[in-house]
């Protein structure tokens, strides 16, 4: 990538170009292609556009972080397990996932609550108090776990790529899909 600057009389050549910085009557760009005259290449751009970019960058990646985070925490709020023999979604919020703990600890038959899931992973009908065997609710617990170190892992993927970026752009192109 070269930057070059160009002064405000040839500014209509602008037009296709993407103006990095203007200081007084300079305009400053980058270009993948080897720009002519009026055009004259720069080997670094004025500390005021490099520092005001830098700025720019910190503040998208911590803005896309905060957004990945909501996405993550998003996606934790409730998963499915097939321990009752049918899949079945259960809430996972911190307050169940330290029930289903306890009652996994304690290692005792129980009624834990959750909902029916149809084969499209729809909920049907309501939350209801179901028979959960010892083993159930530990493979219950075990599916909730896989689900959440799922998320955390991709989470933590997205927010490397963040933090690799090098341009507002690359990390508006970042996203939890």
């Amino acid at each position: 990538m070269n930057f070059y600057k160009i002064t405000g009389e040839n500014a209509t050549l602008l037009a296709d170009k993407e103006v990095l910085w203007v200081e007084e009557d300079t305009f400053f760009i980058q270009s993948e292609t080897k720009l002519s005259k009026p055009f004259v290449k720069v080997s670094t751009l004025p500390t005021a556009c490099i520092e005001s970019r830098e700025g720019a960058l910190k503040a998208a990646k911590e803005s896309k972080k905060a957004e990945l985070n909501k996405a993550c925490d998003a996606n934790l709020l409730s998963f499915e397990s097939d321990a009752l023999g049918e899949t079945h979604t259960y809430d996972a919020e911190l307050e169940d996932q330290l029930n289903l703990m306890g009652l996994v600890i304690a290692g005792v038959d129980s009624f834990y609550r959750c909902y029916k899931t149809d084969t499209n992973g729809e909920i049907v009908g309501f939350k209801e108090n179901k028979a959960h065997t010892a083993a159930q609710l530990k493979k219950v617990y075990a599916d909730g776990s896989a689900k959440k170190l799922t998320q955390i892992a991709k989470c933590g993927q997205l927010k490397a790529l963040v933090d690799n970026a090098i341009s507002v752009e690359e990390v508006q192109k970042i996203a939890w899909e």
